[in-house]
């Protein structure tokens, strides 16, 4: 009567979009079997098996309640991104193998590929990087912990709210020529518009580079005038480098 059964744990707030069972894997993966909800501590183990789970974030609160109920108030990971990998060596000469995509939250954490379809994909920013294998990145609920996914998913943070209006869909990341902060330079792909080339990581422009308000602002000025969305690209790295 007083174990801790998964069919009494109820998570707050879960995402329309997300079809796992949250509590059964955390159930299946921890020592919850275990625990006895008269013991004091049966809160903080449920919180800290929680926090465990790739889908979330942090896990603010567990109540116990009437009837063996248990209240769980978390914050979940939201994915933002989908980062492109390059086919392993094993896969090269597989005429059936198809391109992989890593899922990421705001933060560049991985979340779990399994949670996710190939029809998914195009639902998110795509980040294509240098160097990236699926299989060297097998640790869902960590960083990737890459320097140019941490400096693209800091971009697509600021610009998640510009997405439909400025029909982005990509952004590649190469290395930088310029001086100063920033490891990579961004560029953005839109659907149907100009190649944007962005330039350094929000916070991390030189000196000479705009302010990412002013990159917000043209970028907006772009998309809403049809005769600079015909042209084939912009530079917003240099304030008065014209389209090409």
């Amino acid at each position: 009567f007083y174990a801790v059964n998964p069919e009494n744990i109820h998570m707050t707030n879960t995402p329309s979009w997300l079809n796992t069972d949250i509590v059964r894997e955390v159930f299946d993966g921890s020592s919850l079997v275990r625990m006895s909800l008269l013991d004091d501590q049966t809160a903080a183990v449920i919180a800290r098996a929680f926090d465990a789970h790739p889908w979330i974030r942090k896990t603010y609160r567990v109540q116990k309640m009437a009837g063996g109920q248990i209240l769980v108030n978390v914050e979940y990971r939201n994915p933002v991104a989908m980062v492109h990998c390059e086919m392993d060596s094993s896969d090269a000469n597989d005429v059936s193998a198809k391109e992989s995509f890593l899922p990421i939250d705001a933060e560049g954490f991985l979340l779990p590929t399994k949670d996710f379809a190939q029809a998914d994909i195009p639902n998110y920013m795509l980040i294509y990087a240098r160097n990236i294998r699926a299989s060297e990145h097998r640790r869902v609920g960590t960083p990737l912990g890459d320097s140019q996914i941490e400096e693209a998913v800091s971009l697509i943070r600021e610009l998640i709210p510009l997405r439909e209006e400025t029909n982005l869909v990509a952004v590649y990341v190469y290395p930088t020529r310029a001086s100063g902060k920033a490891k990579w330079m961004l560029e953005l792909a839109t659907r149907g518009g100009p190649r944007i080339i962005w330039g350094s990581a929000p916070g991390l422009e030189s000196r000479e580079e705009p302010s990412i308000a002013w990159k917000i602002k043209r970028l907006r000025e772009i998309t809403s005038q049809k005769e600079l969305w015909s042209q084939p690209e912009f530079d917003l790295s240099h304030p008065a480098a014209p389209s090409i």
